[in-house]
């Protein structure tokens, strides 16, 4: 488990007065669905990720009645793109209550369970990323262009 407390961010802190208000105003709606309940900001090995938890309005998937996501940052949004769209890869994106992911919300983890699990999850992303960057210095890449000359030879 990583704990890292000490660099825990608080990025969305909300009173519970908004929390209740933002629920009853959801509940209102014709499609209730989710409210963003807290955001908090975490650094791993020099590189920031965030967890959210999320209330469910409306229709309770599991005994909490929240699930957690696991996002990259504004400033990593490039790379988690990159990861994505060109590798088909969800680096540093998790949501409990989705696809594969979803096991927390289906054996009723508790919102502690589910924001240990995406620490886990990060850790594990974050270490590729480093992994990956060591590969690339030992093959002599790291630091060259991809356009330059001795790299387009094959």
């Amino acid at each position: 488990m990583i704990r890292e407390k000490k660099k825990e961010k608080l990025v969305y802190p909300p009173s519970e007065k908004e929390i209740r208000r933002r629920l009853e105003e959801t509940e209102r709606s014709e499609n209730p669905s989710f409210i963003e309940i807290w955001r908090k900001r975490y650094v791993y090995r020099g590189i920031p990720y965030e967890i959210a938890c999320v209330k469910h309005v409306g229709k309770k998937w599991n005994k909490a009645g929240m699930h957690c996501v696991l996002d990259p940052t504004e400033e990593w949004e490039d790379v988690w793109q990159t990861f994505l769209l060109k590798g088909g890869m969800r680096w540093l994106w998790v949501d409990t209550l989705y696809g594969e992911e979803r096991r927390p919300v289906e054996k009723d983890w508790t919102v502690e369970q589910m924001v240990d699990y995406l620490h886990e999850t990060a850790k594990r992303n974050i270490d590729f990323l480093w992994e990956l960057v060591e590969k690339l210095k030992a093959k002599g890449v790291w630091g060259s262009s991809p356009h330059s000359e001795e790299n387009r030879k094959t």
